[in-house]
């Protein structure tokens, strides 16, 4: 209790400072615990991903498969389950209300990660024209189950069979956004998208999920079918699941070298402030060091204060800027621009936190260290003369 009001007495010697201190150590642990939450989704959507899953799509843009390439791919040795889906664009009411509806097979029970329970997909192949929402998508556009949810396409996405460009969904169920899915999700049933469109383009699809009993032939497989159909009319690209959400990571730029910089860059304004304001006051308060010293206090007690002095503000910054940083999470994690740019919010989880508070830590013992030092080499004759 003797080392307290030493620590208080410095800590307010200069009240202004102090304050200033906190609030920017305040604000920078906010904008590093955001940096971090973000960075911590997408490592754990890259960790999320199967080793024993691949992706079969077309080479190029335009492209599409057929069913046959999906069926003489399910019979390759070592594949063990297939589905496939298709997409298109068009919009809800107005055309800045633009959605991508997922339409998928029987087989994508197995193969997809779509948070759906065995009832939901039940309803989902019983309700040719129904669909599942997250509840993002549903919020932004004011729907909820059982609503009529018309979608316009225009070219150059496909009409109905019947010429008209208005597809009839109805919203059977709303599940809870997947982090991995910042686009939205609107899961519609394949079969009927694939009666419904011109027959041009009936019994194609998009893409193929494909599982395997062995992670290890991935490479061998993929390599294999792009050159099974490397001169047929629809040439494939495929890639691990692995490899997808390492893409995902780098949609429009590279989104964990992004909040890593800025989560750097935080912690060098926090080492800044908190080891140029420590080096101030010790400089400002060499005499009082030195009558400590003299009056029978250790180097070790008086580096402690030091040591101490520097870890209260950063320590106080950090659970308050963490705070405010888990605040702001949860209110942004529902902005339709999020949805719209596809980036996903920062996770602020416990461990996440944890990392946090313990580099708030490191932070205040580096920014000590030095005048931490310089107390300990303290001439005390020559300090007391000042």
């Amino acid at each position: 209790m003797k080392y307290f009001p030493l620590i208080w007495a410095a800590l307010w010697r200069k009240p202004a400072r102090t304050i200033l201190t906190l609030l920017s150590v305040t604000a920078a642990f906010t904008l590093f615990g955001l940096a971090i939450g973000v960075n911590a989704t997408y490592a754990d959507i890259v960790a999320r991903a199967r080793p024993d899953r691949f992706f079969v799509s077309p080479r190029f843009d335009d492209g599409f498969l057929t069913l046959a390439q999906r069926d003489r791919i399910a019979h390759m040795n070592g594949v063990v389950k297939m589905g496939s889906d298709d997409f298109f664009i068009g919009y809800y009411r107005d055309p800045k209300n633009q959605l991508v509806p997922d339409m998928m097979d029987h087989g994508m029970r197995d193969t997809s990660d779509v948070p759906l329970s065995p009832k939901q997909w039940d309803q989902l192949e019983a309700t040719p024209s129904g669909v599942i929402m997250d509840d993002l998508t549903a919020a932004r556009f004011g729907l909820k189950a059982g609503d009529a949810f018309p979608v316009l396409t225009t070219p150059p996405w496909p009409a109905r069979r019947d010429g008209s460009r208005l597809w009839p969904f109805t919203v059977i169920d709303i599940i809870k956004n997947p982090l991995w899915a910042r686009g939205g999700l609107i899961l519609g049933n394949y079969d009927y998208f694939d009666k419904e469109r011109p027959a041009a383009r009936s019994s194609t699809t998009y893409q193929l999920h494909v599982l395997v009993s062995n992670p290890a032939r991935i490479g061998e497989l993929t390599d294999q079918i792009d050159k099974m159909f490397a001169n047929s009319p629809n040439p494939t690209w495929s890639f691990s699941d692995e490899l997808l959400a390492q893409l995902s990571t780098s949609y429009q730029f590279n989104i964990p070298l992004v909040t890593e910089s800025v989560a750097a860059a935080g912690l060098f304004m926090i080492l800044f402030l908190i080891g140029n304001g420590i080096a101030q006051s010790v400089r400002e308060r060499i005499p009082e060091f030195a009558v400590l010293k003299t009056l029978g206090f250790s180097d070790i007690g008086v580096m402690a204060l030091v040591f101490v002095e520097a870890a209260i503000p950063c320590l106080l910054g950090a659970v308050i800027g963490f705070s405010i940083a888990w605040a702001a999470a949860a209110r942004i994690s529902g902005l339709s621009v999020l949805q719209k740019l596809a980036i996903a919010p920062p996770s602020l989880s416990p461990r996440v936190l944890g990392v946090g508070l313990v580099l708030a830590v490191l932070v205040a013992v580096a920014s000590a260290v030095l005048p931490a030092w310089r107390i300990r080499r303290l001439d005390v004759a020559t300090a007391l003369k000042r």
